[in-house]
């Protein structure tokens, strides 16, 4: 008797980043769309969508999130996954909960530790 094989296995990926992956596009274009920032400092980018595997609450992650974006984020929530509910097709339309990047912020201070010791490198070059 053979063994079935999913389609998730066979393909390398699991419904769940499956449907990261789509809500994070619907969020992307809905916050291109929607929102409106009074300066640079409001545009974010989406970096990520983390859905728990029972689709009850999806973390969007992005890259920073200024307090006006933050507070558009709050009120516009609901509307948010109304938008998810009407383009997908899933029983589940997860609770968003949205976080700042730690990646990136990290990756911000690796960059600020490596050019320090670069600019200390180039002391050591100028009094040779």
């Amino acid at each position: 008797m053979q063994k079935r094989v999913s389609w998730s296995s066979q393909h390398g990926y699991a419904r769940t980043e499956r449907v990261s992956s789509e809500i994070q596009r619907i969020i992307a274009a809905s916050l291109e769309r929607l929102y409106e920032g009074t300066s640079s400092e409001d545009v974010a980018t989406v970096t990520s969508v983390v859905v728990d595997p029972d689709l009850r609450r999806a973390r969007v992650y992005f890259d920073h999130i200024s307090a006006d974006l933050s507070e558009w984020l709050k009120s516009n929530r609901v509307r948010l996954q109304a938008e998810i509910a009407r383009q997908m097709r899933i029983k589940r339309t997860p609770l968003l909960e949205f976080i700042s990047d730690p990646a990136i912020e990290s990756g911000i201070k690796i960059e600020s530790i490596l050019r320090k010791l670069d600019l200390g490198e180039d002391d050591l070059a100028d009094q040779n």
